[in-house]
């Protein structure tokens, strides 16, 4: 981002929160949560980084290595709306389409390994996250080479990274 952006945000952080409309805000909420999330991570030892332009680039957000191999994590939002039971939602797809393939707002399993998803929202603990395997998503029903955009958490979902890694082994 260049300087002259930068210090324009910083200076009118305050209007342009509250002119944004609802995608501003949740961009704005979405990046601190990936920001806090990266380094809570660092902050356990994890070697981990940002991946190089993440959302312009079309890559997930951070690479991580991890007992000689790489993973490639997105970083998710749990939706602030629960199902009736109370179990967590998580909404997986991409904010735009390709022109010509409707299948394109949909993530491919090989995309990335890992989703990250804040959870603090519903437990007001900081920094709370589950992660999962993006394997084990449940697949699209129109296209089954992609992951379904809306998941329900399962079993599947782990309280650590370490132990969603650990499944990996």
């Amino acid at each position: 981002m260049k300087k002259n952006t930068k210090k324009y945000i910083i200076e009118n952080i305050q209007d342009l929160i509250e002119y944004g409309d609802v995608g501003f805000k949740k961009s704005i909420v979405g990046t601190a949560s990936e920001q806090r999330a990266l380094t809570h991570l660092k902050t356990l030892g994890y070697e981990i980084q940002r991946h190089t332009n993440p959302d312009a680039g079309g890559h997930p957000d951070f690479v991580l290595k991890w007992k000689g191999k790489v993973y490639l994590i997105e970083h998710k939002r749990a939706s602030k709306n629960k199902y009736a039971d109370d179990s967590l939602r998580l909404e997986f797809q991409k904010t735009r389409t390709s022109k010509g393939d409707p299948s394109s707002r949909f993530y491919s399993f090989n995309w990335c390994n890992i989703i990250s998803i804040d959870v603090s929202e519903h437990t007001d603990v900081p920094n709370d996250k589950m992660f999962v395997l993006a394997t084990d998503l449940e697949k699209h029903e129109q296209y089954p080479k992609k992951i379904k955009a809306i998941h329900r958490q399962s079993k599947h979902w782990c309280n650590s990274l370490e132990e969603v890694l650990e499944k990996t082994q």
